[in-house]
C-alpha cells in the first residue's frame, strides 16, 4: 500500500525510495516459504530440516538488517534529493508538458503550492498568480488562474517539498516499525528452532544406549529359541 501511494510521486523520486517495502514484502514472502519447511521439520522431529530452517532464518534476518541499515543511511540525502528534483522539474513547468502535469496532480493530490510556497510562483505568473492546481476550489474555465493570496481557503499556503517529505517520512517510519517487528519475531522463531534441533538430536543420542543392548538381548533370545 505504501508503495503504490508512493508511486503517485514516482515523478519525483529516486528509485530507492522503494527498495525498503519492497524488501519487507519480498522478506514476508520468504520467511512464509521457510516457515513451512520449519514446521514441517517439528512434525517430523527432523534434525536436518530444522537446522536449515534455523540457517535460512538466520541468513534472511542478517540480510534484513543489512538492507535496512544501508537504506536508513540513505535516508538524510533524500530531502535535499527531494529538493533538487522538484526545483529541476518546476523550472521546465512551462516549458514541457510532462513536467507540468506531474505538478499539476502532485499540487492537487497533496493540496500544496510551488516547491517552498505559493510565492515560487512569481517567477512565471507576474500578477500574483498561482494555477488552477494551487487552488482550492478549481476554476470552471480551462487555464484559468487564481489569485495568490494569504488565504488559505482560497490558496494552498504550504510547499510540495515540505508536505512530500513529510509524507515520504510517515510512510518511512510505518515501514520500519513493521521491518523491526519482523526482525523481532524473526529471532525469536530462530531462537525457538534451535532450542528445538538441539532437543530433536539430544532425544535420539540418548534413544541409542538404550535400544542398542535392547536388540542384542532380543538377539540373544531368539538366538536361545533357535539353538
Amino acid at each position: 500500500m505504501i508503495a503504490q501511494d508512493l508511486k503517485s510521486f514516482a515523478y519525483f523520486l529516486e528509485s530507492k525510495i522503494f527498495w525498503l517495502p519492497y524488501f519487507t514484502t519480498f522478506n514476508g514472502v520468504m520467511m512464509a516459504v521457510l516457515s513451512v519447511f520449519g514446521y514441517w521439520g517439528t512434525c517430523r522431529q527432523n534434525y536436518k530440516l530444522l537446522v536449515t530452517f534455523a540457517v535460512s532464518a538466520f541468513i534472511v534476518l542478517l540480510v534484513e538488517i543489512a538492507i535496512v541499515t544501508w537504506v536508513s543511511s540513505q535516508h538524510p540525502t533524500y530531502a535535499d534529493n527531494l529538493r533538487v528534483s522538484l526545483r529541476r522539474s518546476f523550472s521546465n513547468y512551462m516549458l514541457d508538458e510532462s513536467d507540468r502535469s506531474a505538478w499539476d496532480k502532485l499540487q492537487r493530490k497533496i493540496q500544496c503550492c510551488g516547491t517552498d510556497g505559493p510565492q515560487n510562483w512569481s517567477t512565471y505568473y507576474t500578477r500574483n498568480q498561482v494555477p488552477a492546481s494551487c487552488c482550492l476550489i478549481t476554476p470552471d474555465q480551462p487555464g484559468a488562474l487564481c489569485l495568490n493570496t494569504q488565504n488559505s481557503e482560497i490558496v494552498y499556503q504550504f510547499g510540495c517539498h515540505q508536505i512530500l517529505y513529510k509524507r515520504i517520512t510517515d510512510h518511512w517510519s510505518v515501514v520500519s516499525l513493521l521491518a523491526a517487528t519482523a526482525a523481532f519475531i524473526q529471532l525469536i522463531v530462530l531462537i525457538l528452532s534451535a532450542s528445538m534441533a538441539f532437543l530433536v538430536k539430544r532425544t535420539k543420542v540418548a534413544k541409542v544406549p538404550i535400544e542398542v543392548p535392547r536388540r542384542r538381548e532380543q538377539l540373544r533370545t531368539l538366538l536361545d529359541i533357535l539353538g
